[in-house]
């Protein structure tokens, strides 16, 4: 390549470049787009590292196993599971402490010999690279580049991924949070519903607080149905469910 071929691909690199990161700024400062999504990101990413063809945003919660939270394509979920079941690759060496983990040529890869050989023999994907996601608290999270190509990643692509990466970590961490706001809000509205049950049956059948809870308990289990269900039952018609079709145990 001349040099001034050279110098007309890296202008025009820049220039695409400017361009992903003025519709992703705009994007994360409209009020209507809300706060930024693993989704949006992934796609903004696999646009503008030059030499990508899929991406995906791996996460891990604590000690629970990792899961692909957004790809671009079925392909990059194809790969990332495959790195899940065989425990190896280039995602989870990046989500276990390492800043970038990259797979030149899984048709000879070494450092990871059993997802490279899966890798290969399933998909097209040839070469990868991860980039380690720095989240508060217990929680890892990477995010992921492939390409057909074998040795398609150079160091710009790494450096244009990586400008990526804190856009990925707060998408990730907003998901986190609002995860935890939901199973925050469902909690509280099921604790609601089993009061309100429980004070219907302490009222109709003059017991106490542990005696009505009991016997929602009870429902619960020979019914086969959450605490949860029993109760919007109770509240809905002021009694516990029958039993319906169980043989009671003889003497």
């Amino acid at each position: 390549m001349t040099g001034d071929n050279a110098g007309e691909r890296a202008a025009r690199m820049h220039d695409d470049l400017g361009r992903h990161f003025d519709e992703l700024s705009e994007l994360l400062m409209s009020a209507q787009a809300g706060p930024p999504d693993a989704d949006r990101v992934v796609r903004f990413a696999a646009r503008a590292v030059p030499h990508t063809q899929h991406s995906a945003l791996t996460l891990v919660r604590g000690m629970q196993r990792p899961v692909t939270v957004a790809a671009t394509g079925q392909l990059a979920w194809r790969v990332d599971r495959i790195q899940y079941e065989t425990g190896q690759g280039p995602c989870l060496e990046a989500v276990h402490g390492h800043d970038v983990a990259r797979a030149v040529d899984l048709r000879t890869d070494t450092q990871w010999p059993e997802f490279a050989r899966r890798c290969v023999a399933e998909t097209s994907i040839r070469s990868m690279f991860s980039l380690r996601l720095f989240l508060s608290g217990d929680d890892r999270a990477a995010l992921n580049f492939y390409a057909a190509r074998p040795a398609a990643f150079d160091d710009l692509d790494i450096a244009v991924g990586a400008m990526f990466a804190p856009f990925a970590a707060l998408a990730a961490q907003n998901g986190i949070q609002a995860r935890q706001i939901e199973n925050l809000e469902t909690a509280l509205e099921t604790s609601r519903q089993i009061g309100v049950a429980i004070g219907i049956l302490m009222a109709r059948q003059l017991v106490t607080y542990e005696q009505a809870f009991a016997q929602l308990v009870e429902a619960s289990q020979y019914l086969n149905r959450k605490v949860r269900d029993v109760a919007v039952d109770v509240r809905e018609t002021g009694q516990l469910p029958e039993r319906r079709g169980r043989q009671e145990p003889g003497p």
